[in-house]
């Protein structure tokens, strides 16, 4: 019997034994988080720009913000009562209070519209041309798009599409791709153990029309940039960009460059318990 568990399985599981513990305050609004402690997981950000947008978006002062590496750490503190609330991607937070009646979605006071890109290093700007040739004819096509309702606007409750096998010869280049799993359901850990969600559809595409062929390498979010300096993986999926919040990331130009984006949302909002 396969033992192995999903990250977003294991949080979907951690929300239903731990549902009840904590905090009994009802937090129904973004202001009502000011003074309490936030939970965020680390993508990368500097920590003193990230605990501005959090203080931008609830217009208030955190009492307390705490990084972590995983999603599953961020959703146990939120169950058992050290965080009161976790900032997430909009996607993130509604993939999750969907499928349990224990947590809610606290939405925005303000919608920062981001986009979904991915990073690679400077020096394969050949390899970036080519994702953004591919990323395009995805577009035009309107597969991109069917891709995105297929994994994200009407994913199932309960089971999932299957995943989508890349089609390459036998001499395809080989390039590796860093996934931390904590971004259901753009990028998750599947119940076998193998990355899934939309990244698998959308790389598998790209992989086909580029003869690549994608393998991927889970890792921390907060190690995915050491990871491709160092050469272990060869892109990042995915990153954020805003034109409003353009030095979030501080991603030093003489060092790493970007595709176009594939995946646009607005802004965080919180998961808190009901």
């Amino acid at each position: 019997m396969n033992t192995r568990i999903s990250y977003a399985a294991l949080a979907v599981v951690l929300i239903g034994l731990f549902g009840c513990v904590g905090s009994d305050m009802k937090i129904n609004s973004f202001e009502a988080m000011g003074g309490k402690t936030i939970g965020v997981v680390s993508v990368g950000a500097v920590a003193e720009k990230q605990a501005a947008l959090v203080k931008r978006y609830i217009n208030a002062d955190p009492g307390k913000i705490i990084e972590f590496n995983r999603r599953s750490d961020a959703i146990m503190a939120l169950l058992s009562g050290k965080a009161d609330g976790i900032s997430c991607p909009s996607f993130v937070a509604d993939y999750y209070a969907k499928r349990n009646d224990k947590l809610k979605v606290i939405t925005a006071r303000e919608e920062i519209p981001y986009k979904v890109i991915m990073v690679l290093r400077k020096a394969d700007e050949g390899l970036r041309n080519d994702v953004n040739r591919a990323i395009g004819l995805l577009t035009e096509s309107g597969r991109l798009k069917s891709i995105e309702n297929e994994w994200i606007t009407n994913l199932p409750l309960t089971g999932e599409p299957a995943n989508i096998g890349q089609i390459n010869s036998a001499g395809a280049r080989v390039v590796r791709v860093g996934i931390s799993g904590d971004f259901p359901p753009l990028d998750y850990i599947s119940a076998d153990g193998r990355p899934a969600g939309f990244n698998i559809a959308f790389m598998s595409e790209l992989g086909t029309q580029l003869d690549i062929k994608f393998e991927f390498v889970s890792l921390e979010a907060g190690s995915r940039f050491t990871a491709l300096a160092s050469g272990k993986i060869d892109i990042i999926f995915f990153h954020f960009k805003s034109e409003q919040t353009p030095d979030l990331f501080d991603l030093n130009v003489n060092t790493w460059i970007m595709t176009d984006p594939y995946f646009g949302y607005q802004g965080d909002y919180f998961l808190v318990k009901k």
